[in-house]
C-alpha cells in the first residue's frame, strides 16, 4: 500500500477557530510506503515496531500568540493526514497556573496537561489522528516555555482512529481485573507500558517497578535488555531513554474492555538511566535484564506498588501468572498451574531462563504477544521471579512455551561489576536476604518484633526520635530515606532495651520519610513527618 502523509505545522489562533488558520512556519514531510518503512525497522531492532519517530523544532519562538487580560495563548497546529501521531515535548518553568491542552481536528479536548499532572520535564501525549492542536496557557508574567521536539508516524487501523496500542491485543487475552486477576490486586499495580524510542523506531514493552532490601522507594524499574537493543549488538542510546514513556494503571477499570481509551494513559512518566544491563544480546547467553531508574520520583497519586522477589535459584516457581502489555494494549493477565521448567532460550548457556505454559481460564486463554517483553513472571508467592525474553506462545498456538530470565541468574551471575548484575541495586546495604515482599511507598512492613517506636511523628524542632530498639544488638543499622529514594540517614549502632536515637533533621525538606531498621534477618520500616 502506498500511504503518503504530508505534516504540516501552521501557527493557530488561540480561539481555535479553525476557519483561519494563517501560516508563519511550515514543517512538512513525505512518507511513503509508511507500513512498509515499519516493516523494514523490525530487524532495526528486537522488539515490534509500530511507528516511526520523526524529529521536529517547534518553541515558543514559533508559535502563534495572542494576549487575553493577563494571560498569554501560545498555539501550534500539526497537521499529518492518514497518520496517528503523539507528540514529544519538553517543558520548562511551567507555574501552577500555566495548562497546556491538546485539541482534536474537531476542536474536542484530547488531553490536558498542568503541574499537577506533568511528572518532569518532558512528557508524550496521546495519539490523535489526521491533526491536532497544541495550546500553551500561561500567565503574562509566567517563563513556561515548550519545546515539540517530536512525533510519532504511526498507520491508521482500518478499524479505529486511533494507532495500534488500545484494544489491539489478540483475541485471547484477559483483562487483569477479571476474576483472573483476583490474586494481583496489589501486585499488578507495579506493571507499566513502556512507549520504548529507539533512534527511528517506536515500539512498547512491559516492565515492573521494584523494591529493594532496605525499602528505598527507589524508581527502579526492571525489563528485558532486548527493549534496548539495536542493530548490530548496539544499545538504546541516553537520548533515547529521555523519551521513554512509562504509563503507569493502563488497565480496564473492570472484566469489560471500554469502548475508547479516555484517560487510561494519563498516569506517566518520560525518561530514565540505564544502570545495569546483561550484555548477553537480549537473552542468548544470559538472562536478559535491564534495569533503569525513572527520572522522575513516583508520585504517591499513581499507587504504584514495589514488587517483592525472590532470588532462590533452586526455588522451582510451581504456579502463578504474568502481567503484561501485549502489542501495547492495557494489562492482560495469563495464567500458569504448572511448575516451570529451567532451560535456556537459545541453548548456549544453561539454566538462564524460567519455562512456562499458559492455561485457559475463566475469560479467555492468556498468552504473551510483541509488547509483553519485559513482563514479570510471578510464582505462586506474588514474587517476581523472572523477564519475559520472548517464545512461542501466541493466540494462535496457546500451548507453545515462553522464556523468562531468571531474577536468580540476574542478580549476579551475568558478571563480576554492578553494571551487569541486579545485586548491588536491589540489596545497597549487602543484607543477604533471598527474597523481600512487596509493598507501597511508606507501607510498614510486618515484623517478627513491634518494638521500633517514633516518639515524635510528626517530628519537628530539627530532631527525630527513635525509641525502644529492642533487645540487645551490636549490629543494628538506621537508614531513613526521603520521597525520591534518597538515603539522607545511614548508620549502625549498638541497640539496648529502652535506648533512645535522635536523629538532627534540622537540615532536611519538611516532607514524608521512611525510616528503615535492618536487624538480622528482618525490616522494619515506619513513615514519618518531617516538619521543621
Amino acid at each position: 500500500m502506498l500511504l503518503t502523509a504530508s505534516l504540516t505545522l501552521r501557527a493557530q489562533k488561540a480561539s481555535f477557530s479553525f476557519k483561519d488558520q494563517p501560516s508563519q512556519k511550515t514543517f512538512s514531510i513525505t512518507t511513503t510506503r509508511l507500513s512498509e518503512k515499519i516493516d523494514s525497522l523490525q530487524d532495526y531492532t528486537r522488539i515490534g515496531v509500530f511507528g516511526i519517530f520523526q524529529e521536529m523544532d517547534l518553541s515558543n519562538d514559533n508559535a502563534h500568540y495572542a494576549q487575553v487580560g493577563n494571560r498569554e495563548l501560545l498555539a501550534w497546529h500539526i497537521s499529518h493526514p492518514h497518520v496517528s501521531s503523539r507528540i514529544y515535548a519538553f517543558v520548562e518553568d511551567l507555574s501552577p497556573q500555566d495548562t497546556l491542552y491538546v485539541y482534536d481536528r474537531n476542536g474536542k479536548l484530547q488531553e490536558a496537561r498542568h503541574t499537577a499532572n506533568l511528572i518532569g520535564n518532558r512528557h508524550t501525549f496521546s495519539p490523535v489522528s489526521g491533526e491536532q492542536f497544541i495550546q500553551l496557557s500561561k500567565n503574562k508574567d509566567s517563563r513556561a516555555r515548550l519545546s515539540l521536539y517530536g512525533l510519532s508516524l504511526e498507520p491508521l487501523s482500518p478499524k479505529k482512529s486511533k494507532g495500534f496500542d488500545f484494544r489491539d491485543s489478540g483475541p485471547c487475552q484477559v483483562n487483569v481485573n477479571c476474576q483472573e486477576g483476583t490474586d494481583y490486586t496489589d501486585i499488578k499495580n507495579s506493571v507499566v507500558r513502556i512507549l520504548v524510542k529507539l533512534g527511528p523506531a517506536l515500539g512498547f514493552c512491559t516492565g515492573s517497578v521494584i523494591g529493594t532490601t532496605n525499602y528505598s522507594y527507589v524508581p527502579y524499574l526492571l525489563t528485558a535488555e532486548h527493549c534496548g537493543i539495536i542493530s548490530q549488538g548496539n544499545y538504546v542510546s541516553p537520548a533515547d531513554l529521555n523519551s521513554w514513556t512509562f504509563y503507569f494503571n493502563y488497565e480496564a477499570p473492570s472484566c469489560e474492555t471500554p469502548p475508547s481509551e479516555g484517560n487510561l494513559g494519563g498516569n506517566q512518566i518520560t525518561g530514565a538511566q540505564l544502570l545495569a544491563n546483561s550484555n548477553d544480546n537480549g537473552g542468548d547467553f544470559g538472562s536478559d535484564f535491564f534495569l533503569l531508574r525513572l527520572n522522575s520520583s513516583i508520585p504517591p497519586s499513581f499507587n504504584a506498588y514495589y514488587i517483592g522477589w525472590n532470588r532462590k535459584g533452586d526455588d522451582i516457581p510451581l504456579k502463578g501468572a504474568t502481567i503484561h502489555h501485549p502489542n501495547g494494549d492495557i494489562k492482560k493477565i495469563s495464567i500458569y498451574t504448572s511448575a516451570a521448567t529451567s532451560g535456556s532460550y537459545d541453548g548456549s548457556v544453561s539454566g538462564t531462563h524460567w519455562l512456562v505454559n499458559w492455561i485457559g481460564t475463566a475469560n479467555g486463554f492468556g498468552t504473551t504477544e510483541a509488547g509483553s517483553s519485559g513482563a514479570p513472571l510471578y510464582d505462586e508467592d506474588g514474587l517476581l521471579r523472572g523477564v519475559l525474553t520472548g517464545g512461542a506462545a501466541s493466540c494462535s498456538s496457546p500451548n507453545g512455551e515462553d522464556y523468562f530470565g531468571k531474577f536468580s541468574y540476574s542478580w549476579e551471575s551475568n558478571g563480576t561489576v554492578p553494571e551487569r548484575r541486579l545485586r548491588e541495586w536491589l540489596d545497597p546495604v549487602n543484607t543477604g536476604f533471598l527474597a523481600v515482599n512487596g509493598s507501597y511507598f511508606g507501607d510498614s512492613l510486618p515484623s517478627t518484633r513491634n518494638d521500633i517506636q517514633i516518639v515524635n511523628n510528626p517530628a519537628s524542632d530539627g530532631v527525630l526520635k527513635i525509641e525502644n530498639l529492642g533487645a540487645p544488638s551490636d549490629n543494628l543499622q538506621v537508614l531513613v530515606s526521603d520521597y525520591s529514594g534518597k538515603v539522607v540517614y545511614n548508620q549502625k549502632t549498638v541497640a539496648v532495651p529502652g535506648s533512645r536515637k535522635e536523629i538532627d533533621t534540622g537540615k532536611w525538606r519538611n516532607g514524608l520519610y521512611i525510616v528503615i531498621v535492618l536487624r538480622n534477618s528482618e525490616v522494619i520500616t515506619r513513615k514519618v513527618f518531617i516538619r521543621n
